[in-house]
């Protein structure tokens, strides 16, 4: 704060821009109920060289905690 420069102006511009327009986008938590337990479930999914061209893997994970997708 003591030596901004106009980069540093410009730079925290552009970030209020960004916030303004994404005031509707977010992440839902939905609570967990306290007489049932927490929960913990994780799913992967993997294709191994399917791709006849480039012979490449590729894989994807989900995990849950509750009802909640964390990762």
């Amino acid at each position: 704060m003591s030596s901004s420069l106009e980069s540093h102006y410009t730079t925290v511009k552009r970030i209020l821009r960004y916030l303004k327009g994404a005031l509707h986008s977010g992440l839902v938590l939905y609570p967990v109920l306290s007489h049932q337990p927490l929960s913990i479930g994780a799913f992967c999914d993997s294709g191994w060289a399917l791709d006849p061209d480039d012979r490449r893997s590729n894989s994807g994970a989900a995990v849950y905690v509750g009802p909640n997708l964390v990762s």
